[in-house]
């Protein structure tokens, strides 16, 4: 029950580090705002000049000569194509029901040139096309070029190619991103499609010219969703069936593959129905907690099953076989589990939400999978009524014996073959980056559709040239008293002291005291804006031709009636909010408290050097102005490159934490249980030998560090200890070596396998961090087989099975003392 109370709502600033001024600012902007920052959807809108045209020709035959420009994006062409599109938009469906772009504009000056705020609602839309409309509509346009050019600008790229337009959600609208993002692709290819079957009036913006999505987080929640549901069809299928082949090469025995299944599901019923009833949502990170269920859960299956039939093959009954496989797997399995979750309970304190619960949850699902491989199996063992036949199969792996015998008569060099592979690999070490985070559209495969929209759009938009870092918006919040004038003032020094600085772009950016300048200029209608206006630079001033408007273009200077009281600022922003204004307003400032504004900023991407250099940069501009600041306004970073800076910075050291805790637990545990200087050695080299190794060879599979590491170190904790621990356990207490390698060996190589084969398949899921992520933890399992095989050997060769070990702790068999 408590799997179907699972939601996918899930709070992007839940992944900072909580208690963060810049977290809190980022949560307050997504409820103050009615998410409007983080559920936009943008549609970059390229021009099209042989469309272009042909609509003018057809659709607009009383244009003026002269006026048509198809080389440019605010052409009339082009203006109402995107209205056209809104319009359509806002029929198909309920939730996308704002628009801001280029249209948006025209339509504000339309409705200041019916009067401002004593125009009709009407009024704010795009005159006709009738021969006196059109004359309208060209008066509209030489407003809008002569008011309010620093304006449209923003949204148009700097050679007048492409225009961005953004859609909001109504505050009405109780909508997820993933719902907003789905509506968004949908209607995307029923725009295009209608277009190429005649149903729309324009056609710039077809099959061969289709709008582009930025890959804001609705988009990217919709498609990751999507892409999820692919995997999971064609993935799991190819897992299921590997590993059941695998399986069955080990036990040869379906009822035993059967048994090992049923355990994985309830585990994952038991993990993923507690985060339902926990309310925690459903998001990219803890997705990874089934893939940690599916690894531990097969690790621990096959050695729990794998000596059950090896003591079945003796002739023992069944209680026998489970009492001695309890105490051997069971111990092992003990060991690591304990070692494992130790470590994923200290992320529970880690900065970030979402960290902590994702600790929570793999530490639960992985002591879901020990007591079900010690209670729930056992019983379905001894239920099943087969285990006769699995003791019939079994045989011990002779590969692992032999292999086990060749490396114990060459253990100098099998010794000199670790210090290699140790130095080499600590070199390589120092190769290790780190990877950005944060960034929706580079979690998407490189051929992937959407992802090269996304940064076709962006390229386009920037003019920026092939090879060049893309730029990607961000916001600096201003929390506090938005109506006092010296916050105004401080915000408008914050934007001067960024425009500065190297790793920012703030070319696009507008802020509060922005919008109110605009408001100044448009409320007053006719004779308010217009006529205040040179008639002039009205008569003569046309839209730009080429990347800037013309000279004499500027908008009004308003400096002389900018309120200056709380009380009159106030009032302004009040009567902005009652006004056409208010979907531009909304993006800026809080309403009706007016306790946040924000200032947009775009900032290079690609990597966490670059988000390093940009939160710098941000910083140091407060810090510069550090003595002009309100004493109640405070600034926060955010945004994509503000979640990468963060996020990584806060979050990653908890990484070494977790293997530091793993680490000291796993060596206080071997020792206090085994009593053995030699067995704890054994394991606590090998786990460490597989962290530094695993560490070195990563930079060869161009990964670095990230947070997405923690599953396959994970892995080295809880798998790494328990091939050893199984491996110690047993040759301290069986005198056979042989036998143990044999058996014990047969359930390492065949957990190794399964999980490798299985973990290999995952690394085709289409989210990249996702598949790195999966990547790193084949290597890291791969390792975890090789350090073990290599170091057993070395502090127990099989050679000297027939010696006196000093370790050997002898026990009776249950066979022949049945009361233990």
């Amino acid at each position: 029950y408590g799997v179907t109370l699972i939601t996918t709502d899930v709070d992007v600033a839940d992944v900072l580090p909580r208690g963060n001024g810049n977290t809190t600012a980022a949560q307050n902007v997504t409820s103050e705002f009615q998410s409007s920052f983080t559920q936009q959807v943008t549609l970059q809108l390229p021009i099209n000049p042989e469309q272009c045209r042909a609509d003018s020709e057809r659709v607009l035959q009383n244009r003026p000569q002269g006026t048509v420009n198809c080389g440019n994006i605010t052409d009339e062409v082009y203006v109402r194509a995107q209205e056209e599109l809104f319009q359509i938009l806002k029929e198909e469906q309920d939730i996308l029901q704002f628009n801001i772009g280029i249209n948006s504009f025209y339509k504000l000056i339309n409705w200041t040139i019916a009067g401002g705020q004593d125009a009709p609602p009407e009024a704010f839309s795009l005159p006709g096309t009738s021969p006196n409309q059109e004359l309208l509509y060209q008066q509209v346009n030489r407003t809008v070029w002569t008011a309010i050019p620093t304006t449209v600008t923003p949204v148009i790229d700097p050679s007048f190619e492409q225009t961005a337009s953004l859609y909001i959600v109504s505050s009405e609208i109780d909508a997820s991103t993933q719902e907003i993002g789905k509506a968004a692709l949908e209607f995307r290819d029923r725009y295009v499609q209608m277009v190429e079957d005649g149903e729309t009036q324009f056609t710039v913006w077809g099959e061969d010219n289709p709008p582009l999505f930025t890959v804001d987080l609705p988009v990217a929640n919709a498609h990751s969703s999507a892409l999820a549901q692919e995997d999971f069809v064609t993935l799991f299928p190819i897992i299921f069936a590997f590993i059941i082949v695998t399986l069955y090469f080990s036990f040869r025995n379906f009822t035993a593959i059967g048994i090992a299944g049923a355990t994985l599901l309830v585990a994952a019923v038991w993990t993923y129905g507690t985060m339902g009833h926990m309310g925690i949502a459903l998001n990219t990170l803890n997705l990874t907690v089934l893939p940690l269920i599916l690894g531990v859960g097969i690790d621990f299956s096959i050695h729990q099953i794998t000596e059950f039939a090896n003591h079945k093959r003796e002739g023992m009954s069944d209680e026998e076989a489970l009492q001695i496989s309890g105490g051997y797997a069971g111990f092992a399995m003990f060991i690591a589990t304990v070692t494992s979750s130790s470590g994923l309970l200290v992320m529970t304190v880690s900065p970030s939400l979402l960290m902590a619960q994702l600790g929570f949850l793999s530490a639960f699902g992985i002591i879901s999978v020990y007591l079900l491989t010690i209670t729930f199996m056992p019983a379905l063992l001894a239920l099943a009524k087969s285990s006769e036949g699995m003791g019939q199969k079994f045989e011990p792996s002779g590969f692992v014996t032999s292999l086990t015998r060749s490396l114990s008569n060459k253990r100098i060099v099998v010794v000199l073959l670790v210090l290699v592979l140790t130095g080499l690999t600590a070199v390589g070490s120092t190769n290790l980056g780190i990877e950005e985070f944060g960034e929706p559209a580079l979690n998407f495969p490189e051929d992937d559709p959407l992802r090269q929209e996304h940064v076709e759009g962006l390229r386009g938009f920037y003019d920026l040239e092939d090879g060049g870092k893309e730029l990607k918006t961000n916001i600096v919040v201003f929390e506090g008293d938005n109506t006092d004038l010296q916050s105004h003032r401080y915000i408008e020094a914050i934007q001067q002291e960024m425009a500065a600085k190297p790793n920012l772009n703030l070319d696009t950016s507008r802020t509060l005291p922005f919008l109110m300048r605009t408001w100044l200029t448009v409320k007053g209608g006719g004779p308010g804006a217009v006529e205040q206006l040179s008639r002039d630079t009205l008569a003569t001033c046309q839209p730009p031709a080429g990347p800037s408007p013309l000279p004499g273009c500027q908008p009004a200077s308003q400096a002389e009636n900018y309120p200056r009281t709380r009380a009159e600022i106030q009032s302004e922003l009040d009567q902005m909010f009652a006004s056409p204004l208010s979907t531009f307003s909304a993006l800026f400032v809080a309403h009706p408290n007016y306790n946040i504004s924000i200032m947009t900023l775009a900032t290079t991407t690609g990597s966490f050097e670059d988000a390093e250099a940009a939160w710098n940069d941000v910083w140091a501009s407060v810090d510069a102005l550090e003595d002009e600041k309100p004493q109640d306004l405070k600034p926060a970073f955010v945004g994509n490159t503000a979640t990468n800076y963060l996020f990584i910075e806060e979050e990653l050291p908890w990484l070494s934490y977790l293997g530091i805790v793993s680490a000291i637990v796993v060596t206080l545990l071997s020792i206090m249980f085994t009593k053995s200087i030699r067995a704890t050695l054994a394991v606590v080299i090998t786990m460490g030998l597989t962290s530094v190794w695993w560490l070195g060879v990563l930079p060869s599979f161009d990964i670095g560090l990230a947070i997405t590491l923690m599953l396959p170190a994970v892995f080295i904790t809880s798998i790494g200890s328990d091939y050893a621990i199984h491996m110690v356990w047993n040759l301290l207490r069986n005198p056979d070596r042989e036998e143990v390698y044999g058996v014990v060996g047969k359930a390492v190589l065949y957990s190794m396998i399964t999980t490798v084969g299985a973990f290999a398949i995952f690394t085709q899921t289409q989210n990249v961090a996702a598949s790195r992520a999966m990547l790193a933890t084949v290597i890291a399992i791969g390792v975890i087989f090789l350090a073990t095989m290599l170091i057993m050997p070395i502090f127990y060769p099989l050679k000297e099975a027939e010696d006196d070990d000093l370790d050997y702790v002898p026990t009776t068999r249950v066979s022949e003392a049945p009361h233990g």
